[in-house]
């Protein structure tokens, strides 16, 4: 649950810069950027990294898969939990991914490693690009020097060499030598020599663990923020943190997929279609702005379009409307149903899994 002072901070945010699409400050010149159209897909397939419960864990009984409380994860933070998650065994890839791309995105700033001295950054393409070639290269050299020996010893000897090529197991240490030889000297700065270090990293101190962007460390209540201040910059109206009674929320579940049993989350296609056809605005225009944006635009040409229809069928004389229910495009206000959002979240997730 938000405290009244983070709520209000993010009140401010809306106004001062989400509604202008500005990037937020953040700490030591770090902003965060709203997320453009383009990279719709991208955002929603790593804003789960956010959206985890860590309350709660799977367990298996009878092959079926089952919720069980967390206990370690109640008494957690959330960043210490992510942390954890991220260097689970099985979990940990698909999360680290995640938050690295999440982070690329709202950040704007590469993955990879940079130097601390000089600044200079280095995707792990061009960091690591060459190491397969490097490995390769020192490997094909212990093969042409155990060759020249294997001929120089059978010269000698008149004998022939049982074993003529490397065994498998110094061969491997071999390519792991190689690895860590290339590893080291990529960690080098080519601009000033000094140790370069990874862009986003985890910073142990002791039991206590932090997320590092840079040089930048990013603690437990400034990731509470920034986990609160993300989605609410891209998603409008997003509301997903916010406490609600279990029962109540699964009670309005149960009555929303009642209720909308033939409905189904537009697709971005749909909705960039939507717009365009709307506002005249080109497909390649509406990639450039925020996903904020185009679902405010997609709201207002539904509204106006609901407005104008409304009023001409009031005119005519054909219907009528109860007086005030008629509400100006301009002036309508933002009140959602709370049933029904639950269910377009979950529609939405559900269809994006099918899709990764």
């Amino acid at each position: 649950m938000l405290s009244q002072a983070l709520l209000d901070k993010l009140d401010f945010y809306e106004q001062a810069y989400y509604s202008l699409d500005e990037p937020v400050p953040f700490k030591k010149g770090l902003k965060v950027y709203p997320v453009l159209v383009k990279d719709y897909y991208s955002f929603y397939n790593s804003l789960s990294c956010l959206t985890m419960d860590k309350t709660v864990k799977i367990s298996y009984e009878n092959g079926k898969a089952i919720k069980v409380p967390n206990p370690l994860g109640i008494a957690q933070s959330y960043l210490a939990y992510l942390i954890d998650m991220m260097q689970d065994s099985k979990m940990g890839p698909m999360i680290t991914a995640q938050v690295m791309q999440l982070f690329e995105l709202v950040f704007h700033i590469q993955r990879g490693i940079y130097c601390p001295h000089c600044g200079k950054h280095l995707s792990y393409e061009e960091a690591y690009g060459g190491m397969k070639d490097f490995v390769k290269a020192k490997v094909d050299e212990a093969n042409k020097l155990y060759a020249e020996a294997v001929k120089k010893k059978e010269e000698e000897t008149g004998e022939k060499v049982e074993v003529s090529k490397i065994p498998d197991e110094l061969l491997e240490k071999i390519k792991v030598s190689a690895q860590v030889e290339f590893y080291q000297k990529a960690m080098i700065c080519p601009e000033c020599e000094n140790e370069m270090r990874d862009v986003f990293s985890i910073k142990t101190q002791g039991t206590i663990k932090k997320l590092m962007v840079e040089d930048i460390e990013i603690n437990d209540n400034e990731f509470d923020e920034l986990k609160a201040l993300i989605p609410r910059q891209n998603i409008l109206d997003y509301d997903g943190d916010k406490y609600m009674d279990p029962d109540l929320k699964e009670e309005l579940e149960i009555k929303a997929r009642l209720q909308n049993q033939d409905y189904t989350s537009p697709t971005l296609e749909k909705q960039l279609t939507c717009v365009a056809v709307g506002t005249g605005f080109t497909f390649e225009y509406l990639k450039t702005i925020t996903m904020r944006k185009l679902s405010m635009l997609l709201r207002t040409v539904d509204r106006k379009d609901t407005y104008y229809a409304q009023l001409q069928a009031s005119m005519s004389g054909m219907v009528t409307f109860k007086e005030g229910s008629i509400k100006h495009w301009i002036f309508s206000d933002d009140k959602k149903n709370i049933a029904q959002e639950l269910t377009s979240l979950e529609a939405f997730e559900k269809k994006f899994e099918r899709v990764t």
